[in-house]
């Protein structure tokens, strides 16, 4: 580690996966850069999914660590006024499944909570297909692929201003970045969401137009200029 960091200053480019990366590798060598990951085929033909076709679903995509918050993101579900017709389904699994099935059980939130485990990237593409809102409430990310993927499905996004990635994707035409930590500005944009169907179809919709904007051309034109 040491000795390839002494190498960073006389390398053509550094590449980022997200701008606060950018910002701390330029200051080792100024022609760094961000280029984000591309994204999937699949995703790429992904047309926009009206709402009709949608169930009311909050979708949560993540392993089951600590890093990943789960255990928050139970509370807040616990706090929400979620319609009686509105669900959570999460896929997942790792370290702490078992505490949190526990605290879904003890929580008496087995009627609004659905724990998957693992599952595959098809049944995860199928959730996000079905789901109108994306939820992430990771402490620490690098680029969380799952909300880019949640948008060419056409989920509005609510997600904690982690280090790092987050703040990179959610803007006003998607979501809502919250401050890390404040669970209750989280529960009130999802309370917003959940009983504003009007403002939540219009958010999706641009939450969909604003996935277009992570298509591979862009990204491989960046890497051509890198690169050449």
């Amino acid at each position: 580690w040491n000795y390839l960091r002494r190498s960073y200053k006389n390398l053509k480019a550094i590449i980022s996966t997200n701008i606060p990366g950018e910002k701390f590798y330029k200051t080792i060598n100024q022609n760094s850069t961000t280029i984000y990951n591309p994204m999937d085929k699949e995703l790429e033909l992904q047309n926009y999914i009206p709402t009709e076709d949608k169930e009311n679903t909050i979708s949560v995509v993540a392993r089951l660590d600590p890093e990943k918050n789960i255990s928050e993101f139970i509370n807040i579900i616990s706090e929400t006024q979620l319609p009686e017709n509105w669900k959570v389904v999460i896929i997942g699994s790792g370290s702490m499944e078992s505490e949190i099935r526990n605290q879904v059980i003890n929580q008496n939130l087995s009627s609004k909570i659905e724990l998957l485990g693992s599952k595959n990237m098809d049944e995860v593409y199928e959730l996000l297909s079905k789901s109108k809102i994306n939820c992430l409430t990771s402490n620490v990310e690098a680029l969380p692929t799952i909300l880019i993927q949640s948008m060419f499905f056409s989920n509005a996004l609510v997600a904690y201003d982690c280090t790092y990635g987050p703040s990179d994707i959610i803007n006003e035409k998607n979501g809502f970045l919250i401050p890390l930590g404040e669970k209750a500005t989280f529960i009130d944009k999802l309370n917003y969401l959940v009983n504003n169907p009007i403002s939540l179809d219009k958010l999706m919709k641009s939450s969909f137009e604003e996935s277009q904007k992570w298509k591979k051309d862009a990204i491989i034109e960046k890497w051509k200029n890198v690169l050449s």
